[in-house]
């Protein structure tokens, strides 16, 4: 197990490094981490599998589900492959993780949402929670949050960080490593200082529970509009989501965090699953 790194207080923006290093952007690695990935398999999850929680950012196909069609260039990050045979080793009802449509994924959903049985797909049982629905169905070992962006404009922060803190809880009961990230940068006129103060609390919630962070937005800082579109909220995707050469991860948020998503996978996979 390798020595416990707290993440900062804040996020804070970190000089890419040429090139691009994506573990840069992983921290808390932990011995929790561990115990809950061991508790997981006890209750039947399986190690190969992971959920993607989120909004409109983390349902489009251009997050990850490339990868399950083989439309990926990992160029210099080829050792990310072995992560990639692992977590597509079993179908989950869509094809593998990388491409199966989350249950706890929608478009507009602020956090609170992934909480609320009456937004439950048709599939789910009376009275469940997305989350608990997707958890059930999915059995995965990890789950990648981000959540937040639809909670910039007009959320209080305590409501954020109430629901974010129940998902992390909920999950952790279940035996799921919940690997949060922060949201990214949110460019419209009033909201720009938001994800700020919304990623203080993502930072200090996987401190408190001793679980993986990833830092999407301190990673695309150094990117043209901050790695977003022309609309100022979503990531820029590219031609290429997946390819992963140098000009791509200086210019798109959308391929920064097809990678870091990888790097978290992989991160846990050698250090906490073996």
């Amino acid at each position: 197990m390798p020595a416990f790194t707290q993440p900062p207080t804040q996020p804070v923006p970190k000089t890419p490094a040429a090139p691009f290093d994506p573990k840069l952007y992983i921290s808390n690695i932990t011995p929790r981490a561990r115990e809950i990935f061991l508790a997981g398999q006890a209750r039947g999850n399986r190690a190969d599998r992971f959920s993607k929680v989120g909004d409109s950012i983390t349902i489009p196909f251009q997050f990850l589900a490339l990868i399950d069609k083989g439309e990926y260039n990992l160029r210099r990050y080829a050792a990310l492959q072995a992560t990639i045979d692992f977590f597509s080793a079993t179908p989950v009802r869509n094809g593998s993780s990388f491409a199966n449509q989350s249950l706890a994924a929608k478009f507009g959903w602020p956090t609170r949402q992934v909480l609320n049985p009456w937004a439950a797909g048709e599939i789910c049982s009376a009275g469940e929670i997305p989350l608990e629905c997707e958890y059930r169905l999915t059995q995965p070992a990890v789950a990648l949050i981000m959540l937040g962006t639809n909670d910039v404009p007009s959320t209080p922060a305590a409501v954020y960080a109430g629901a974010l803190r129940e998902i992390v809880e909920f999950s952790i009961l279940r035996g799921v490593i919940p690997a949060l990230s922060t949201i990214p940068s949110f460019n419209r006129a009033g909201s720009e200082q938001r994800p700020r103060e919304l990623n203080a609390i993502v930072v200090a919630l996987a401190r408190e529970y001793q679980i993986p962070l990833w830092d999407f937005w301190a990673a695309t800082q150094h990117l043209p509009n901050q790695g977003l579109s022309g609309d100022g909220v979503h990531p820029a995707w590219g031609p290429v989501p997946v390819d992963f050469s140098e000009d791509n991860l200086r210019q798109y948020g959308g391929a920064v965090r097809n990678l870091l998503a990888l790097q978290m996978l992989d991160s846990l996979r050698t250090q906490v699953m073996k």
